[in-house]
């Protein structure tokens, strides 16, 4: 499929971004109240993905993100999730304890997953772009080419 890329224009102020919250509703309520108290509007909350997975509540999560009204993107887990396929696209080395935990929380998050979020994913970009200051920005999960790929501090900086 190919990668979409939402630009949201200009942004000034602070801004929030966070990913990761994996189903974690006490996660997300956290982040709704940093944002809270640090004056942060909606319009310069981004989400990086991975709003669902590890944790019990990924309905909930789903629709508190979906109804906060953020920016979102794509991470793998809702990719995965999204386009009904079998596992979360972490890519795991098979048979790893990490590999034979996701199968288990995968599945919980499919069968917790109204059909009403999966369409809502649909509407979520790969990628974010933003001017902020004299910058542009660009959001992405795991990295630009790959959503669950990952770039350390170690990663060669061509690759960066």
């Amino acid at each position: 499929m190919k990668k979409t890329t939402k630009n949201i224009g200009k942004v000034s102020g602070k801004i929030l971004v966070f990913g990761g919250i994996y189903s974690n509703f006490q996660a997300l309520e956290k982040m709704m109240e940093i944002a809270k108290a640090g004056n942060i509007l909606p319009q310069n909350i981004i989400c990086t993905g991975d709003i669902v997975g590890y944790c019990a509540e990924p309905k909930r999560c789903l629709q508190t993100v979906k109804d906060w009204g953020i920016h979102t993107i794509l991470g793998n887990v809702e990719i995965q999730l999204r386009d009904n396929e079998d596992d979360c696209g972490c890519n795991f080395n098979d048979n790893s304890r990490c590999d034979i935990f996701s199968k288990q929380w995968f599945f919980f998050v499919q069968k917790n997953t109204s059909e009403a979020s999966k369409q809502w994913l649909e509407t979520l970009p790969d990628h974010l772009t933003f001017e902020y200051g004299n910058k542009k920005c660009l959001v992405v999960h795991g990295n630009y080419f790959e959503t669950s790929g990952y770039v350390f501090r170690s990663t060669d900086w061509q690759t960066k």
